[in-house]
């Protein structure tokens, strides 16, 4: 899924992933990494993935 070749397009996304997506498309990637999750908010959650875009 992610193309780490694919060119960045401003305003539209990079490495075959577009802007916007919603988060449930990734949970297979975030899984597998083992994230920090880090509380931004009362309603925001920020993912810390080492070594990653």
């Amino acid at each position: 899924m992610v193309d780490l070749n694919a060119p960045i397009i401003p305003w539209k996304g990079m490495g075959n992933i577009e802007l916007y997506s919603h988060l449930k498309d990734f949970y297979e990637y975030i899984n597998k990494s083992r994230p920090k999750m880090l509380t931004v908010g009362m309603f925001d959650i920020s993912y810390e993935i080492e070594n990653q875009v």
